[in-house]
């Protein structure tokens, strides 16, 4: 069993996206990579992109905040940065689908 916590998942989890954000900028290695590396199939590609770190810890983390905000108890200015947080990351990823669209040359 996995000693390491949920917190600690999440950390490298976005230390693994910020290295995607990183590899993303350089568009010409990042085109050759993701053509080489990322399957086709629609389960490892996020609106055809290639489903990366990047993605995969946004959508993990907005899991775990969809987990908290279910938990009762919770008072409503916590709830708000929660929702809050919840909403950033889908931003984020979307700016960084067009960063990954600009990388692989496809038009927005």
């Amino acid at each position: 069993m996995d000693a390491r916590n949920s917190l600690t998942k999440a950390v490298e989890g976005f230390q693994d996206a910020f290295l995607c954000l990183k590899a993303v900028e350089d568009a010409a290695g990042y085109r050759e990579v993701a053509d080489r590396t990322y399957p086709r199939d629609p389960k490892y590609r996020v609106r055809g992109f290639p489903k990366d770190a990047f993605h995969i810890v946004c959508r993990a983390h907005k899991m775990r905040i969809r987990n908290v905000l279910r938990a009762p108890g919770i008072d409503a200015i916590e709830k708000t940065l929660l929702k809050q947080r919840r909403a950033n990351l889908s931003v984020a990823e979307k700016r960084y689908m067009k960063k990954q669209g600009k990388a692989l040359s496809v038009p927005e």
